[in-house]
């Protein structure tokens, strides 16, 4: 199993890798697509999301193989899931894969909608990373040069949230 794996299709656009780090995501949005292209039943897609079997492992080894190919492309987390979904509290699998890719000096960008949660980790981060915070009405937060745009058709209350500020990589923030 590879936990580092090509993005196909349109998703290329956004990031040409990427890491999936739970099966399964609770913030079971309407119009997610995650079940679908994993072949699972959507009802149970949101019901107990856990941690990919030995993904910490498969991120360590596939880090250590892009790091000797000297990868200069970032590696976006997540493409099916929310790495900041609330099972992250338990395991922490996000900051550890974080640590992982930062210690092979490879890029990372992390895209959440869970809010206040993904504070935690903004530590780890460096000028050459990226934190995309999507909102309903499309607000993304890129916290690097990288442009990512990308759009969120339900209305969330995290638009409010102090913690925006305190972001020490805020570079972008777009409205759309």
């Amino acid at each position: 199993m590879k936990a580092i794996y090509e993005t196909k299709g349109r998703a290329r656009e956004y990031c040409e890798l990427a890491i999936n780090l739970y099966t399964g995501c609770s913030h079971n949005c309407i119009y997610c697509y995650g079940a679908a292209v994993t072949h699972q039943d959507k009802e149970r897609w949101g019901q107990n999301p856990q941690p990919r079997k030995g993904i910490i492992v498969q991120i360590q080894r596939d880090a250590e193989r892009y790091s000797k190919l000297n990868e200069k492309r970032p590696i976006l987390m997540c493409f099916v899931t929310d790495p900041y979904q609330p099972v992250d509290d338990t395991h922490r699998l996000a900051r550890k894969a974080i640590l992982i890719l930062k210690a092979y000096d490879l890029r990372v960008v992390i895209l959440t909608k869970a809010g206040i949660r993904a504070q935690r980790d903004w530590d780890l981060l460096d000028k050459r990373d990226a934190f995309c915070f999507a909102l309903t009405r499309c607000l993304v937060l890129c916290l690097s040069e990288l442009p990512i745009l990308l759009p969120s058709p339900t209305f969330t209350n995290h638009l409010h949230q102090p913690y925006l500020v305190g972001c020490p990589h805020l570079h972008q923030l777009f409205f759309c």
